[in-house]
């Protein structure tokens, strides 16, 4: 039939799954992002180890990614055990600490089951596109990148995916093998609504759909929903042998996407009908309150640069400020080890005496070792000097200070830069103070405000 049908191609489906999604116009305008995807991992969907072995039979389902493609990428990142993160990022502030246990799967647990979980892209109308098996592990590295691989290879670039940690997981799929790929395809990754705002404010300015660019109303929680209703098929998969477990999920999300299709209609009409409703309330309180405000600025796209910018002001010490600093400490060490050189350069044969030497062969044993062990000393002086010299000379070419203007203990800047690194310390605590106190302002803004019922709760 599907040959016949001409759908015998094992990625018809991904192709075909949801008609908003993947049907395009001749004179369609082009939309940036393309499509909009969220992805997910649950774990109560597991298989006991060893169930139904004496059942051999492999159950073909255009759902899954195989084990194969997915262990292509086993390798790419380290997993830090117990964090649903897998690279260091600085931008990410820490978010992936937030997002526990996923990936903690205790050792009984692994020993327990087989399946411990499956890790889900669906598209932003509820179809499913993908799903892949979590084998003994929590959400390794190994199933996003997998996923977005297969996104990339069957519809190309410009695409947004909703992750509980798309912060961090940016910065792992930029170091895995497939960075490259996706880089080319302008994939961008984001942090679902609700997850998000447990996400520091710096991760929020850069990665929540409120203040990206052509995610709209979108949520990027679909995968929630999804569970939702895959949680029901636990008690019938547990001990199912791997061939049901397979046919039994499929059967599963067959029906759901055949319910989200035929709702398909109605979730458009829903959606445009409250767009247009927040644009005619918000049109006119912007009216209302440019005309309260003449000449003020109301370029939100820019107050959300202006934020992002000053919390990475205030977030570390600015790196001239640093720098200026280490060249004073440099400068105080040089003349230390300069002092410590000239000392060493005095002439030891003034503190010789009548028993330094001895009636045939000169200095005495302990007069010469004295003298080789002070020749060493001036030696290791004067090389400590050259290379304190050099990273003087290094600070200055930073700082742009010409050698024949170095700063001494007289000059203004000296004398500020050395208070100012007494005082560092101090300063460093009150600027992360301010930091984490304007911060969480910010975060609280969205906090307790009127009108925010659960009707309005997708425009938080």
């Amino acid at each position: 039939m599907d040959q016949a049908l001409h759908r015998d191609n094992p990625n018809w489906r991904l192709q075909h799954y949801c008609p908003a999604c993947t049907f395009k116009q001749p004179s369609e305008p082009v939309l940036m992002p393309s499509s909009l995807k969220a992805m997910d991992g649950k774990n109560s969907t597991k298989r006991m180890d060893r169930a139904g072995h004496a059942d051999r039979c492999i159950f073909p389902s255009t759902y899954m990614i195989s084990r194969a493609d997915i262990d292509v990428f086993k390798d790419d990142v380290c997993m830090r055990p117990g964090h649903r993160g897998n690279a260091e990022h600085h931008d990410a502030g820490g978010c992936a600490d937030t997002w526990q246990a996923a990936s903690a799967v205790d050792e009984d647990t692994v020993k327990v089951f087989e399946q411990t979980g499956i890790f889900l892209l669906a598209c932003r109308h509820g179809m499913i596109l993908t799903c892949a098996e979590m084998l003994r592990s929590g959400e390794l590295a190994k199933y996003p990148l997998a996923t977005i691989n297969k996104l990339i290879s069957v519809h190309g670039n410009d695409q947004a995916i909703g992750s509980d940690i798309g912060c961090s997981l940016t910065a792992t799929l930029a170091a895995s093998s497939i960075g490259p790929k996706a880089k080319d395809a302008n994939v961008q990754l984001v942090v679902n609504v609700f997850h998000g705002h447990a996400h520091n404010r710096m991760c929020q300015l850069r990665y929540h759909p409120l203040y990206l660019p052509g995610t709209g109303l979108e949520d990027f929680e679909t995968c929630e929903r999804v569970f939702s209703s895959s949680n029901a098929t636990a008690v019938l998969i547990c001990h199912a042998s791997h061939f049901h477990y397979v046919q039994y999920l499929k059967l599963h999300f067959n029906q759901w996407d055949a319910n989200k299709y035929a709702e398909l209609s109605c979730f458009l009409f829903n959606n445009y009908q409250q767009a247009l409703r927040i644009i005619s309330a918000n049109t006119v309180d912007l009216d209302a309150y440019r005309m309260l405000h003449p000449n003020e600025n109301l370029d939100f796209e820019s107050w959300v640069a202006e934020e992002l910018a000053y919390l990475q002001a205030v977030e570390s010490e600015p790196k001239q400020d640093a720098l200026r600093v280490t060249y004073v400490e440099e400068l105080e060490w040089l003349a230390k080890l300069e002092n410590a050189l000239r000392s060493s350069q005095d002439d030891n044969f003034l503190l010789y005496n009548q028993s330094s030497f001895t009636p045939g062969s000169g200095l005495s044993h302990m007069a010469s070792a004295a003298t080789r062990q002070s020749h060493a000393a001036r030696c290791a002086a004067e090389r400590r000097f050259r290379s304190q010299r050099d990273k003087v000379e290094d600070l200055e070419d930073q700082l742009g200070i010409e050698p024949t203007a170095r700063w001494t203990p007289e000059h203004r800047e000296y004398v500020e830069m050395l208070e100012y690194s007494q005082q560092c310390q101090f300063i460093r605590a009150v600027e992360d103070l301010e930091h984490l106190i304007v911060q969480h302002l910010f975060e609280l803004s969205k906090a307790n405000l009127a009108s925010t019922g659960e009707s309005s709760l997708c425009a938080i």
